[in-house]
């Protein structure tokens, strides 16, 4: 008789009890761990693996989206609210060839004129996963020679990643070594850069986010734990935990992991 209730369990002939149901799609099991908003800082870091490389080459890009001013002094961007936004060339860089014409209208980020560093530098190839971290222009920059010297303040060619202009080669970041530093071309080195600084905002657990930049979803959990897709619009991350700029209030609840969008 036991062997026969067994079967009808197996095919779904006959109720079973002492099993625990699957929950229903979309739905967390009610044991799921849950995350709770709350309020913190954030400063985004991004470390990435450098080289030692003499007399490196950058591209300046605008600062803004604008009008390019060409005339007497530093290149600048005039914008469509007629205030002015300089083109700064870091101190130990100069202009080696301009890429754009007086009058030409220019969005944020365009390339400005390629750039060549008077001493040492060194260059950080990115990777796909690293450029979604480097959404905004870099704030500040530190660097330190791999059994050298360091940490140190290093003045980035651009504060957003470029490449040489009209090629295919890799994204990269090139930053200026101080020139009284003792340096060899080839060293490896580290270089950190600090992306974005966010103070008393809404935060969550990486892990509790569909998404990692601009846009992610949550599943939000209701007053008796039942949970819903709710969108959210993202801020800087730390590599723990991720502003919630909108979409949330503190002290809402959400279930780990995130939802799985691709339904896998």
């Amino acid at each position: 008789m036991r062997l026969v209730l067994v079967m009808a369990c197996v095919l779904g002939l006959a109720g079973c009890s002492g099993g625990q149901a699957a929950p229903a799609p979309g739905r967390p099991p009610s044991s799921s761990p849950t995350a709770v908003v709350a309020r913190g800082s954030i400063q985004s870091v991004v470390t990435l693996k450098a080289t030692v490389a003499a007399a490196p080459a950058g591209v300046l890009t605008s600062a803004a989206a604008g009008t390019v001013v060409l005339s007497s002094g530093p290149v600048r961007i005039k914008k469509a609210d007629g205030s002015v936004v300089p083109v700064n060339v870091p101190a130990g860089a100069v202009i080696t060839k301009m890429l754009v014409t007086p009058g030409q209208r220019v969005p944020a980020r365009f390339p400005i004129a390629e750039v060549r560093a008077t001493g040492f530098g060194m260059v950080a190839e990115l990777d796909p996963a690293s450029l979604y971290r480097l959404y905004t222009p870099v704030i500040s920059a530190k660097a330190q020679i791999t059994n050298g010297p360091g940490p140190f303040p290093c003045a980035l060619l651009s504060t957003v990643p470029t490449r040489a202009a009209g090629s295919g080669a890799p994204l990269r970041v090139t930053c200026l070594v101080p020139a009284d530093l003792p340096v060899f071309e080839g060293m490896p080195a580290v270089m950190a850069l600090v992306t974005a600084q966010e103070r008393d905002v809404l935060t969550l657990p990486l892990e509790a986010v569909a998404g990692s930049a601009a846009q992610g979803t949550v599943n939000l959990l209701g007053p008796k734990g039942e949970p819903s897709l709710r969108s959210v619009t993202l801020g800087a991350s730390d590599g723990n935990r991720i502003a919630i700029l909108s979409g949330l209030a503190e002290g809402d609840r959400v279930s780990l992991p995130a939802p799985d969008l691709a339904g896998g």
